[in-house]
């Protein structure tokens, strides 16, 4: 009997040593591999969009403050407008010896 360090590997099914060509277990790591790739693109993809997400937040947060100081400066405007507006009422309004 042959000792432990004599004896050949042993065969694994597919890894051509036991005769086959191996090309069943090429294939599925060819197929493996395709998929890691088309994983890795769509998470690339996906980080492209996030960022581009991110960016887009941060446009709209602006809008929203610049349309809230416009609000403000708009409310602002009417008080104004208001307050002139009854001050001329007043200025022009008949007074008392006028009715007569």
């Amino acid at each position: 009997m042959p000792s432990s360090s004599q004896m050949p590997p042993p065969r694994l099914p597919g890894d051509g040593s036991d005769g086959r060509d191996g090309a069943v277990h090429d294939n599925r790591e060819q197929q493996q591999l395709k998929e890691f790739e088309e994983l890795q693109l769509q998470l690339e993809r996906e980080r492209m969009l996030r960022n581009e997400l991110k960016k887009k937040n941060v446009q709209l947060q602006n809008q929203v403050s610049e349309l809230r100081e416009v609000q403000s400066r708009d409310r602002e405007t009417e008080q104004e407008v208001e307050l002139h507006y009854q001050a001329c009422l007043l200025y022009t309004s008949p007074s008392p010896r006028d009715r007569g």
